[in-house]
């Protein structure tokens, strides 16, 4: 295993000679880091998190192996709400934007999915904010849906106001949660490889409208 600290981006790759083991593959994953096709290898951000787990293979502490016959974790509206410390919200022990925002990052990574996460309040309310990088349309279109279960209401752009109509009790809400998956470069990069492959080498530079294009191709539309 190779190391090897990217300064530039504030990240780190990691090399092997081989092929790793489902197990490490999968660690990997849900640590955070992604394939780089060009390099050959493994990168995620540079934090104490991303060292301490790449510490632990190195010195023979591999990840427990993947359990291939196990039922996936369904993203589902009952598994979100199972990942919800609702005890501590009713309590008072935690606030409704720190439930949400726990909760959705316990359930994003029993899906082995990479996120960020984080909530803010400010005078005239309070909102959770989502990140996550290069999942296929169907699941982002998915966490999309599910997400807008914590939201109280929507904002009504015609009368220039907060409509408080979806508000539910049995769990906490937020008057914003805004939700984004982000394309990082070698998704980019794929896509485009696919609309040269589709519309010629050219396509990039007669390309009027290049984000359609990638949006369509994204969302699996001819």
């Amino acid at each position: 295993m190779q190391i090897v600290t990217n300064t530039e981006k504030k990240g780190i790759e990691v090399g092997f000679n081989s092929k790793p083991s489902d197990a490490i593959i999968e660690g990997l994953k849900r640590n955070g880091f992604r394939w780089h096709f060009k390099k050959k290898v493994w990168y995620a951000k540079d934090t104490d998190a991303t060292r301490y787990f790449l510490s632990g293979i190195a010195n023979g502490d591999l990840p427990s192996p993947v359990n291939k016959d196990a039922a996936p974790f369904e993203l589902t509206e009952k598994n979100l709400i199972a990942c919800l410390n609702l005890e501590a919200w009713k309590t008072g022990k935690v606030s409704e934007i720190a439930c949400i925002t726990r909760g959705i990052k316990s359930f994003l990574k029993k899906a082995g999915i990479t996120c960020t996460a984080r909530s803010s309040s400010y005078s005239m309310g309070d909102s959770v904010n989502v990140e996550t990088e290069d999942l296929p349309y169907k699941t982002e279109k998915t966490l999309n849906t599910l997400f807008r279960i914590f939201e109280m209401g929507n904002f009504n752009g015609m009368d220039d106001i907060y409509e408080y109509d979806t508000r539910r009790k049995d769990i906490p809400q937020t008057k914003y949660l805004f939700y984004a998956n982000r394309w990082s470069e070698d998704y980019t990069a794929a896509i485009d490889k696919k609309l040269i492959e589709k519309y010629g080498e050219d396509f990039m530079e007669r390309c009027p409208d290049l984000y359609r294009f990638r949006q369509d191709m994204h969302e699996g539309k001819d």
